[in-house]
């Protein structure tokens, strides 16, 4: 039969460091998720610049359409435009002047 070795260890509490010792430092700002960080700004800021575009774009269109002509079905002016409202207003104004001067003669 076999001899099973044994073995004897004593116990004692100490305040001795303990003996094996790593260099091992973790630096938490260095995990992975933080990695992703710049990726993830850029995506969020491509995000939102494009959404910021998109809302331009709309807000431009909207205010073009104030100044042209909206027409209806038949192709008739329903509703003036401001470049046609301010034109026509010009003309009114320049013809009244012709009309003043005209009228002074």
């Amino acid at each position: 039969m076999p001899k099973i070795p044994t073995y004897q260890s004593t116990g004692s509490i100490t305040t001795a460091t303990p003996s094996i010792k790593s260099d091992i430092k973790l630096n938490v700002n260095q995990t992975p998720a933080s990695a992703l960080q710049p990726v993830s700004n850029f995506i969020r800021d491509s995000y939102i610049q494009e959404k910021t575009t998109e809302a331009n774009n709309k807000s431009y269109k909207a205010i073009n359409d104030f100044y042209e002509d909206q027409f209806d079905a038949q192709g008739n002016v329903s509703q003036k435009g401001w470049l046609t409202i301010s034109s026509e207003a010009k003309q009114k104004i320049i013809l009244q002047k012709h009309h003043n001067i005209m009228t002074q003669k």
